[in-house]
């Protein structure tokens, strides 16, 4: 009998609970879905993919034979992703008033912390209406002039 040689095999899996089930490259939480998006999308070469997430080139190519076998389906994923943080970032602006969300927002937690309040305190102003505020990714924002007016005597 001959001696056999075992090849490592990389592997694309689907795990409940990780990375909301989507396919990924086995042991790791790189999708493959984001190795297509910066391959395809981006134009990352895939030795720089490798390189930037300390994958093998074997595991990038298994991915994006993967992407190539599902292209139309993880197309449409990648569409959906990015119209999704559009309008996320299209409510954030028209509620802040301004195209630098970033400066003219607080989180409520943030707000709580900045003017040394009870983080409740910010709570039951946007819940009675006292505050506007947006719910956006699990955390509410406020504008910061909206804060500053209503607690900036307390800093």
């Amino acid at each position: 009998m001959a001696d056999s040689i075992v090849l490592e095999t990389v592997r694309i899996v689907s795990t409940p609970g990780v990375l909301s089930g989507k396919p990924r490259i086995d042991g790791t939480r790189m999708s493959v879905e984001q190795i297509a998006e910066y391959h395809a999308y981006v134009g990352w070469p895939v030795e720089e993919i490798a390189e930037a997430f300390r994958l093998t080139l074997g595991q990038i190519h298994v991915a994006l034979a993967y992407y190539y076998d599902h292209r139309t389906e993880m197309d449409k994923q990648i569409r959906d992703y990015h119209e999704h943080f559009e309008k996320i970032e299209r409510e954030q602006k028209e509620f802040a008033g301004v195209d630098d969300v970033l400066s003219a927002v607080i989180s409520a937690a943030g707000a709580a912390q900045l003017f040394h309040i009870d983080p409740r305190t910010v709570r039951d102003a946007i819940e009675n209406g006292k505050l506007d505020a947006l719910k956006s990714g699990g955390t509410w924002l406020i504008r910061r002039a909206d804060a500053e007016a209503r607690w900036g005597k307390r800093k």
